[in-house]
């Protein structure tokens, strides 16, 4: 029986018992300076059922954040921030290199061909080579403790 984000297990006689059903994903901290809202509902660890401590921020928060430092309408910051980030698709899907000053820079970096194995039949398979994106640190963002 599932009842908004937990899992009621059969015969569990009390709530105590019930296990989080929070999406187990793998949430990246944007670091932002001067007060962001930082959100603290944190997803699952995988495998273990209990959640991690470790805040995370939204791209609400962003667009929040664009309204409160210039005072645009939240209709307009979104659309700015939605550019930002689809020309940052566009020039990575270019191959392009993206340099921040002071944040850090994203690249794109071919994988390698490789052979992994099917789990059920335990035959080889071959896993075309394809692209990862890269991000590197800049020197002001690594020194935020």
């Amino acid at each position: 029986m599932r009842t908004g984000s937990t899992r009621i297990r059969a015969g569990a006689p009390n709530s105590t018992e019930n296990e989080d059903l929070r999406p187990r994903r793998r949430w990246a901290t944007i670091l932002i300076q001067a007060g962001a809202v930082v959100r603290r509902n944190p997803p699952v660890a995988a495998g273990t059922g209990t959640s991690t401590a470790e805040p995370f921020v939204i791209k609400l928060d962003l667009i929040n954040e664009v309204v409160t430092k210039t005072g645009v309408t939240k209709t307009k910051a979104e659309m700015a921030v939605e550019t930002v980030f689809e020309s940052m698709k566009k020039a990575l899907a270019r191959g392009d290199r993206i340099e921040l000053r002071g944040f850090g820079v994203f690249t794109v970096r071919p994988r390698k061909t490789g052979i992994g194995r099917n789990p059920r039949t335990g035959a080889e398979v071959n896993i075309p080579p394809g692209k990862a994106v890269r991000f590197k640190p800049g020197k002001e963002l690594q020194s935020i403790e």
